[in-house]
């Protein structure tokens, strides 16, 4: 993973991450300089897509269905040189809905369960953007995920796809 410098106004850095995810986290104290923000989402040397394995036997059934690969890691650090007092905001924006040709299943459909409170478990919106978390600069908060479809209705059959950005900025 590359560093990312900045211009001292504002950073931001920004991850992609299609369908769905897992959890896990552990936070460290970072030494201050250089100033830089770092977002790992998933696999560190490509886009980390999430699967879910419905059937007819069990679509619509009202039972979760697990994405795979379950345990996705994210990573978050934010420093400023000389540790200054700053926040960093990690966030993931979705569409409306994940597309199959004209058929559509709503983002909001798949949610996440963390591995602790630094980065907690939620469901995407359905569009929209939501504040995973806040946290005080020079540190890194790690977090790993698994990524569920609440399987409520029957949707037509079909490849759906659609991305989750992740962004994580420092003012």
């Amino acid at each position: 993973m590359g560093r990312v410098t900045l211009p001292p106004t504002r950073w931001f850095l920004t991850a992609a991450l299609l369908a769905g995810c897992p959890a896990q986290a552990v936070t460290t104290v970072l030494n201050p300089p250089p100033s830089e923000v770092r977002l790992r989402v998933g696999a560190a040397a490509a886009v980390t897509t999430v699967a879910f394995n419905i059937t007819a036997a069990n679509a619509g059934n009202g039972i979760a269905i697990a994405g795979a690969p379950a345990n996705i890691v994210i990573t978050a650090e934010a420093r400023e040189a000389g540790c200054a007092a700053k926040s960093a905001t990690l966030s993931v924006t979705t569409p409306a809905n994940l597309a199959s040709g004209p058929n559509t299943i709503p983002f909001s459909t798949i949610s996440w369960i963390s591995s602790d409170a630094d980065i907690p478990s939620g469901t995407y919106l359905s569009p929209g953007t939501f504040t995973l978390a806040t946290f005080s600069n020079c540190r890194r908060v790690t977090n790993t995920r698994t990524f569920n479809f609440s399987n409520l209705q029957v949707f037509p059959s079909g490849a759906y796809s659609g991305t989750a950005t992740y962004t994580l900025s420092m003012p």
